[in-house]
């Protein structure tokens, strides 16, 4: 499993590149900030809190799989304390155990061949205004469509249609109970 600290995007991207060709459905979930002007969240369980009860991200990324229908969903969250997999319903319940104003999450569902075929990143969001890199930049190249280039935006802003379903809390709980 490929993994960088701080490209969850990109490391989702991999993990649902590995698991293409096995059965079962998967998911991407892109967890944002309610506020578009401000698109912050506060996540529970996550290894960058370093002690803290959460860490606020500006947006995460996670792969949500179930093997076959009827089977349970589980989520695969890399940054996670709680390992992977882990049950959905138990991830949602420990990285979400409670609303904090101004930082409350909204997700972007989307089936995970979509999120294969239409993410592109140049990394420009990693970089400082002097092109220096904010955090050390994977080993693998740039998932990046020449044609398309840097999408990321369109993917973090909850106002944009761009691609999958934005919904709330209750709607994840609904989205992934495992019905």
């Amino acid at each position: 499993m490929r993994y960088t600290p701080y490209f969850c995007e990109e490391n989702v991207w991999q993990l649902a590149h590995e698991r293409a060709g096995l059965p079962g459905e998967r998911r991407v979930v892109f967890i944002l900030g309610e506020d578009p002007v401000r698109p912050e969240v506060a996540v529970w369980e996550q290894r960058a809190a370093a002690g803290a009860p959460f860490v606020v991200w500006d947006y995460h990324v996670v792969l949500v799989a179930r093997r076959a229908a009827g089977a349970g969903w589980e989520v695969w969250d890399l940054d996670s304390t709680l390992g992977v997999p882990v049950d959905a319903a138990t991830w949602i319940a420990c990285t979400f155990p409670h609303e904090v104003r101004g930082l409350v999450p909204r997700f972007r569902v989307i089936d995970a061949a979509e999120y294969l075929h239409s993410f592109s990143s140049d990394r420009r969001h990693m970089r400082a205004a002097d092109g220096a890199e904010q955090r050390p930049f994977p080993p693998w190249p740039p998932i990046l469509d020449a044609e398309r280039s840097h999408l990321l935006p369109r993917f973090i802003d909850v106002t944009d249609p761009f691609v999958g379903d934005i919904c709330d809390l209750a709607g994840l709980r609904v989205c992934f109970s495992g019905e």
